[in-house]
């Protein structure tokens, strides 16, 4: 994505998909947490530009209802949505691709603005960690 215009979609590209990437993801262990999310990350050599994957995911054992997961879940995208123009805007024109897990970790549903809060917080120390990492 250039500079100018980095997309607001989610697109199915930008989904992290597969066993094999979790478990990548998770090998890592590398982590940020900001309440109510811990985001585990892996930052890898890309051929192509810049390329970020994300997922959620929430316990089933701290909410039994697919409903109440899937709403959660779908905050968290769309809070995510709104705010990945700073991490495209970060590492344009390097070649990284950058898988994240963002996993809930509270046990009751929180109004929107603290996810957006949380995101916002998760990506500005995510930034901050990969770029000391270079």
């Amino acid at each position: 994505m250039s500079n100018c215009a980095v997309s607001q979609s989610f697109k199915k590209s930008e989904r992290l998909c597969g066993r094999d990437a979790f478990r990548s993801v998770f090998n890592n262990r590398n982590s940020i947490f900001v309440y109510p999310l811990t985001c585990f990350y892996a930052m890898e050599e890309a051929e192509n530009g810049f390329e970020v994957k994300i997922a959620v995911s929430v316990s089933k054992k701290k909410f039994k209802h697919a409903v109440d997961r899937n709403h959660i879940k779908r905050l968290v995208r769309e809070s995510y949505r709104k705010q990945k123009h700073s991490l495209y805007f970060a590492f344009d024109k390097q070649n990284i691709a950058l898988n994240l897990v963002f996993v809930y970790g509270e046990t009751k549903h929180l109004p929107y603005k603290v996810y957006e809060n949380c995101i916002n917080l998760l990506i500005n120390r995510l930034i901050d960690k990969c770029q000391k990492k270079k």
